[in-house]
C-alpha cells in the first residue's frame, strides 16, 4: 500500500503471509464439527483450504458443478448424497485483492438437533391428542350413564317389564 504524506508519496508498506498461514488460521474457526472455512478468489480459485489437497483447485471442480455463484447467501449445493450450505463473504479492507472467505457447512449436521425437535415435538403432540381423545371418552361415559338407565327403564315400560314402582336415581 503506497505511504504519503502531504500528498507526497513516501513509500510502499507491504506484508507477507503464506497460504499455509493462512491455513491454519481458517483450521481454528470452531464449526463445531459441523463445517469448515477457506479463502477464495473473485473467480472461484482456492487460495488456502483446511485440506491441502483443494489448494488452487476451481470451487466448480472441488463441488462438481459449474452454477456456485460466490454470494453471501447461503446456498445448497448436492454433493453425492449429502447437501452442503455455501457461503461467500468478501474481505474488506484489502483493496488490491479480490478475496473471500468461503464458508461450508454441512446441512445434516446443522439441522439435526432441529430435526430431532421436529420429531419429538410431533410424537407428543400425537400422545397428547390420544389422551385427549380417551378422556373425552370417558367424559362422554360418565355424562351419557343417566341417558342409559332412562333409556333402559323406557324400552321396559315398553315391552310391559316395566315397574312403575321403581324409583330411577337422579343426581345433579
Amino acid at each position: 500500500a503506497p505511504i504519503t504524506k502531504s500528498n507526497q508519496f513516501r513509500g510502499v508498506a507491504a506484508g507477507d503471509l503464506t497460504l499455509t498461514y493462512i491455513a491454519n488460521i481458517l483450521k481454528n474457526i470452531d464449526f463445531s464439527g459441523i463445517g469448515n472455512a477457506y479463502l477464495v478468489d473473485g473467480s472461484g480459485n482456492v487460495l488456502a483450504h483446511t485440506n491441502p489437497d483443494f489448494n488452487e483447485k476451481n470451487i466448480s471442480d472441488i463441488y462438481n458443478t459449474n452454477n456456485i455463484q460466490l454470494k453471501k447467501e447461503l446456498t445448497e449445493v448436492k454433493i453425492g448424497e449429502k447437501t452442503k450450505l455455501l457461503g461467500f463473504y468478501p474481505i474488506e479492507g484489502v483493496q488490491s485483492v479480490d478475496w473471500s472467505l468461503a464458508v461450508e457447512i454441512d446441512e445434516g449436521l446443522a439441522f439435526a438437533s432441529l430435526n430431532k425437535m421436529k420429531t419429538n415435538s410431533i410424537i407428543c403432540t400425537l400422545l397428547g391428542l390420544i389422551a385427549s381423545i380417551a378422556l373425552i371418552m370417558a367424559q362422554l361415559k360418565v355424562l351419557m350413564r343417566p341417558l342409559h338407565l332412562l333409556r333402559s327403564a323406557l324400552s321396559d315400560l315398553s315391552h310391559g317389564n316395566g315397574d312403575l314402582t321403581h324409583r330411577l336415581a337422579v343426581n345433579g
